[in-house]
């Protein structure tokens, strides 16, 4: 007799238990669903039923990558980020709930604002450009990544939102100096740049460490190179009023906020705290 897919899912739980996988009832249970195509409550339904050998194979043949860390989000193949769908795969870092503060935060700020012009540096999977292109009404966003992989995969994750005629991507290194050399304003400038020093890469997750885009992630050696690369060009890109916005690593808010204000002394500092009562967020106000 074949397992049901009850009996499916426990097994899925308990290996990837045995593996150290926090999540293992998430995995087991998102596995199975991609597998079946069904929701939540259509999986909780079909307890009891068989399944054919094909699809059990298939289950634990992911299973067993996810035992291998290999991210649950590679693994399915997309991840929910503020009421939008994206596809994530190993082009792109997976967006994380913390980033979901800061656009709560410009979303709030800037909901009534006319011909809001909006720079997204180092979009990676587009997440903060298209959240904020599908959330406000009057948004136009240039987004730019160093990756030439990622703005195809972000690109398809505006088409897929319908956002597409809302955001310019294009390729360029903030670290350059010709990026800063153009005169075009905006009246935001948001970030969530690499913040991880080389010295810190062993204090990663191994889904990170092993898996995801190291690329998106260090500063090689210094922790807040990039955060000091913008504080030090973007104050003539931002038109008065307007702001720009950082998320920062555990530990960093008060040295980026110190960053903004000794490059732009006529800025006003907020930092805003995720879910957690973690400080993620820098936000420097030009009057």
């Amino acid at each position: 007799m074949t397992p049901s897919v009850g009996e499916l899912l426990a097994a899925g739980i308990q290996k990837l238990k045995s593996a150290g996988i926090a999540d293992a009832e998430i995995s087991s249970r998102s596995i199975l669903q991609k597998l079946l195509q069904k929701a939540p409550a259509e999986l909780q339904l079909a307890h009891a039923d068989e399944l054919g050998a094909d699809l059990i194979r298939e289950f634990f043949c992911l299973i067993d990558k996810r035992a291998s860390h290999y991210p649950l989000q590679y693994i399915i193949g997309e991840v929910e980020f503020y009421n939008v769908q994206l596809k994530v795969d190993p082009r792109v870092l997976i967006p994380r709930p913390e980033t979901e503060t800061l656009i709560d935060f410009l979303i709030g700020t800037l909901r009534n604002k006319k011909d809001c012009a909006i720079l997204d540096i180092g979009t990676g999977s587009g997440n903060i450009a298209i959240a904020l292109a599908a959330n406000l009404n009057d948004a136009r966003i240039t987004a730019i990544d160093v990756s030439p992989a990622a703005l195809q995969l972000a690109e398809e994750n505006a088409a897929l939102n319908g956002v597409s005629d809302k955001i310019f991507f294009y390729r360029a290194n903030c670290l350059a100096e010709s990026f800063w050399a153009g005169r075009q304003k905006f009246d935001v400038i948001v970030s969530n740049p690499p913040y991880v020093g080389q010295s810190q890469l062993d204090e990663l997750q191994p889904e990170i460490k092993y898996h995801e885009p190291l690329s998106a992630v260090l500063s090689e050696d210094d922790e807040l190179k990039f955060f000091k690369v913008i504080a030090a060009n973007a104050g003539h890109m931002v038109r008065s009023p307007g702001l720009i916005c950082f998320e920062v690593g555990f530990g960093q808010a008060e040295r980026v906020s110190e960053i903004l204000s000794v490059n732009i002394p006529q800025i006003a500092i907020r930092v805003l705290e995720d879910l957690s009562g973690a400080a993620r967020i820098v936000v420097g106000s030009l009057a």
